[in-house]
């Protein structure tokens, strides 16, 4: 689990990440850390892929069509990447180009829709390697992807996109590449590059923005979907980066013949500038004029901005009279330096280091100006940018080279600014405004990449991700905040759903088939599909009496697609107020939902899954419900409880454990996906409250019709109960039961003792309750306790006494213990004051009880006995459903513990 100190980190961080993620049309600008490979001198760039979301490392790409990523069926893998089928329009307006159909049962991973006696096809492209140019025909998978929020105060916190376009590849595509890297981030103009593709999901502007460090041991930053403000913090100082740009306009290249290996009939996906000449030390360079603008007939020719190569290009008549300028400039008395003639590979100007002055701007030699489309639009680059330090020391060599290389006479480009002058400047490409920003060195300025403060963790949390990660059985727990609501006295269930994710409130049930959210209004997610009516499909979600109708039938319909396809039949389903029993009829959604991971090192990093299920339902049916919930989640014993969807998706224990506070003033917790340990973090130290469990049976009701107000056929019930046998009271003394009442009846479903959370107190059967009642007015009246009742009861309670006679302790009132007796007389789950009493105040009416928390459930009450949330609070439970079994702690109180111990903060509560 997690310090205190970074459970309370947590919560402010939760705090901006709600009130920042409420509008992410306005606000949505994600970031990804970028590093420089110290081999190869190229970047990479970190994002989030799959489900559950795994760091990954991607060479960062300016130019090539779309991303990819490295699959085969042992590496990759991830519950919710999805192929698409060939023939299909979104097939044809993908964008991959040249895209190939190919046979589903030959794709790189397995299929899960594919059908081989029917030929079934998918889409498919030609991912290529733009350092060496091999290209390969593969699949195209649509996956989720996440990044963390720009503002400082939320990076931890994630925005996911469940509909991330991208091809895989094969693992010997990566030759050449950063180590490491197991994909290719396309950044370029295409709208399948990966800033298109966010702004697109969020509605924000596609603009992409970059900080390249120039060291392996410094980390720049990517800005997607945002123009600025940029944040840097220098020395305690933030300062807005964009306020330092210059703009250019961005030029098309009209012919990308040549860009690639596949020829794509369309336009460069490059970023060109207009640069309209060179000068060095104030000094221009003689070139040819043509050279620098692109010929509309075979696209040679201009200025590119490339990631691709490490060092600046240039065509051999211009690298020539450069470098002749160059040398003639740093030869003069200002510098004084003369070429050495050794030869260093790749470069033919070169300076022995010790003839060098280096300042914070790097070696001091002639600065070299890229004058652009205004004679006052300059690209200043300095020695920091121009010079490349090479060191041998087998061959005592140490020199400062100049980072440029000839690139020939039929290189396409005439001139490629590479990753040396882009080091430690902060560029823009915004395609909307069609204009490049640039810094020039923020070295300059005395400040660095490394000042937007950000960690590239596929580098530094990578033991963590790999212990949190690399088995998935074991180890993906996760937990979410449990909270006590103080006008109903039930309980409330925090989550991250949809797509920018937002904190959600959802009433907890431990009864209800399928969980729901109100979907009235703007159902706001990028993500979000609706199932089609395929019966096979719809059939086996597990939602009971499944209804299809068309999507105009449910209204409001969030489903975009709707209005152009009206005669859609989709999947349905009937959600309910297990409170109101109040039912309505609306659409079944997929969509992505994230929680908090359990481990101590990843608790501020969510975990996602994108085909989490759910039905939609009308605002109507919060009525009752606890203030602030936006609909229900559903913990019961279903295939589409919250708790087995998680199971399914991570391969976890279909287990469920919850510690229900017993106040609003503190947070209880769920845990999902574990059978233990359960670590709670109280003054003593760190303890397993796993330890504290005693087990009963669960035992399965056959018959759940009169559970829903919707009959389900031949279903059984979803409630959870146990096999209580007894009720004892002080001790020894036993309540006289009808002990049928305690069994189920297997033809109807009545009788037994079920868990409820939607009930504030237990429900016991009506002679249950008048025996039970007597019996403890009975045992407090002795001498032991001296209690007499009160001659007007508060409802719903029949027994109570005045406060002033109540002794009070750590576990709550001295009253007589309530012992309920399970399969066994040992296994016994104590209640005392703390869970058997309720505290009634009213100052105006001058009254201070302390009442019984039972209430009478007359005699035609399906259930014998209901266990309901007082009785629960306090108390760890688990629902173990692979071992079919429950487990309780009894009071934690009398432990000296509470829920509180668990150290976690409701994120919702928190954030509101």
């Amino acid at each position: 689990m997690c310090s205190l100190h970074s459970l309370l980190r947590f919560s402010y961080l939760l705090i901006f990440f709600t009130l920042l993620s409420s509008n992410p049309t306005l606000q949505t600008t994600l970031i990804s850390p970028v590093s420089k490979d110290k081999h190869t001198n190229l970047f990479t760039l970190s994002v989030y892929l799959k489900t559950p979301l795994r760091p990954t490392k991607l060479f960062l790409d300016l130019s090539f069509l779309f991303p990819w990523t490295v699959c085969n069926a042992s590496t990759y893998n991830s519950s919710s990447y999805r192929y698409i089928d060939c023939g299909t329009d979104f097939c044809e307006t993908l964008g991959f180009g040249g895209h190939a159909c190919g046979n589903c049962i030959d794709t790189s991973l397995p299929d899960k829709n594919c059908i081989p006696v029917d030929n079934h096809m998918v889409c498919g492209s030609f991912p290529e390697n733009p350092v060496t140019r091999d290209s390969y025909a593969n699949d195209v998978l649509i996956d989720t992807l996440a990044l963390p929020k720009a503002d400082v105060s939320t990076q931890t916190q994630l925005f996911s996109l469940s509909n991330y376009t991208f091809s895989c590849a094969p693992s010997s595509i990566v030759k050449g590449l950063p180590k490491g890297v197991t994909g290719l981030a396309s950044l370029g103009r295409s709208k399948l590059s990966i800033q298109a593709q966010i702004s697109a999901a969020f509605s924000t502007p596609n603009s992409l923005a970059i900080c390249f460090p120039s060291s392996s041991k410094s980390t720049g930053v990517a800005f997607f979907g945002s123009r600025g403000p940029y944040y840097a913090f220098s020395h305690s100082n933030k300062i807005d980066i964009a306020k330092f740009l210059l703009y250019t306009p961005l030029i098309e290249n009209p012919v990308s013949l040549g860009d690639t290996e596949i020829n794509y009939e369309t336009p460069s996906n490059q970023y060109f500038i207009g640069l309209t000449s060179i000068r060095v030390n104030g000094k221009q360079v003689p070139i040819n004029s043509s050279l620098l603008t692109i010929n509309k007939e075979n696209g040679f020719g201009g200025t590119k901005i490339s990631s691709d190569v490490p060092y600046g290009v240039l065509e051999s008549s211009i690298y020539k009279a450069f470098t002749k300028l160059f040398v003639k400039e740093a030869s003069s008395s200002r510098f004084n330096l003369t070429t050495i003639s050794t030869l260093v590979k790749p470069f033919s100007v070169c300076y022995s280091a010790e003839r060098v002055m280096v300042a914070n701007g790097g070696p001091l030699v002639p600065t070299v100006d890229l004058v652009l489309h205004r004679d006052d639009v300059v690209w200043k680059i300095g020695g920091s940018n121009s010079m490349v330090r090479v060191t041998d020391k087998k061959k005592k060599l140490d020199a400062w080279c100049l980072g440029f290389v000839d690139g020939g006479v039929n290189n396409k480009t005439s001139i490629v600014i590479g990753g040396k002058q882009l080091e430690e400047n902060f560029v823009q490409f915004d395609l909307e405004a069609n204009r490049f920003g640039f810094s020039s060195s923020l070295a300059s300025r005395s400040l660095s990449c490394a000042d937007f403060k950000v960690v590239d963790f596929a580098n530094f949390f990578f033991i963590f991700f790999i212990l949190l990660f690399s088995n998935q059985t074991q180890q993906t727990t996760l937990i979410s905040p449990v909270s006590k609501d103080k006008h109903t006295n039930l309980f409330t269930l925090s989550v991250y759903l949809k797509t920018p994710l937002r904190p959600t409130k959802l009433f907890l049930d431990l009864s209800f088939l399928f969980p729901w959210l109100d979907c009235d209004g703007n159902y706001n997610s990028s993500s979000f599909r609706q199932v089609p009516c395929d019966a096979t499909f719809c059939d086996s979600l597990g939602f009971g009496a499944l209804s299809c109708a068309n999507c105009t039938d449910f209204t409001p319909s969030p489903n975009p697609n709707c209005v152009h396809i009206p005669t859609e039949m989709v999947c349905g389903a009937f959600p309910e107020n297990p409170v109101t029993k109040d039912v309505n009829s609306q659409t079944v959604l997929i969509d992505t939902l994230a929680l908090p991971n359990a481990n101590v090192s990843s608790q501020e990093q969510l975990v996602s899954f994108s085909n989490y299920t759910f039905s939609c339902a009308h605002t109507t049916l919060l009525k009752r419900l606890p203030k602030g919930v936006t609909g229900l989640a559903s913990l019961g014993r279903s295939k589409v409880s919250i708790q087995a969807q998680i199971s399914s998706a991570f391969s976890t224990p279909n287990c469920l454990a919850i510690c229900f506070p017993g106040s609003p003033k503190s947070t209880g917790v769920a845990f999902f996906g574990s059978r233990g340990p359960y670590y709670a973090f109280p003054q003593s130290g760190k303890i397993d409250l796993a330890k504290f469990l005693i087990y009963t049976p669960l035992i399965e009701n056959p018959i759940g019709s009169g559970d829903t107000v919707i009959t389900y056929v031949n279903k059984p019930s979803n409630e959870y109960f146990i096999g209580l046998t007894s009720i004892r009271v002080n001790g020894n003394k036993q309540v006289p039961i009808n002990s049928s009442l305690l069994t189920i009846n297997k033809e109807n479903g009545f009788g037994g003792t079920k868990i409820s959370s939607h009930v504030p107190y237990t429900l016991l059967e009506s002679s249950i309750y008048k025996a039970f009642t007597e019996l403890f007015v009975k045992e407090a009246s002795s001498s032991s306790f001296n209690l007499t009742i009160i001659s007007n009861p508060v409802k719903p309670f029949s027994v109570c006494y005045s406060a002033e006679r109540v002794t009070v302790t750590n576990s709550g009132p001295v009253v007589p213990t309530v012992d309920l007796v399970l399969d066994r007389d040992d296994v016994v789950w104590k209640i005392d004051g703390a869970n058997s009493m309720v505290r009634v105040v009213n100052k105006k009416k001058e009254l201070d009880l302390w009442c019984l928390g039972f209430v009478d459930g007359g005699v035609n009450n399906k259930t014998s006995i209901v266990i309901g949330g007082k009785q629960l609070e306090e108390n760890l439970v688990q629902f173990d459903l692979e071992s079919n079994r429950f487990g309780f702690s009894s009071s934690l109180a009398s432990r000296s513990l509470s829920c509180a111990d668990f150290k976690v903060v409701d994120f919702v509560n928190t954030s509101t």
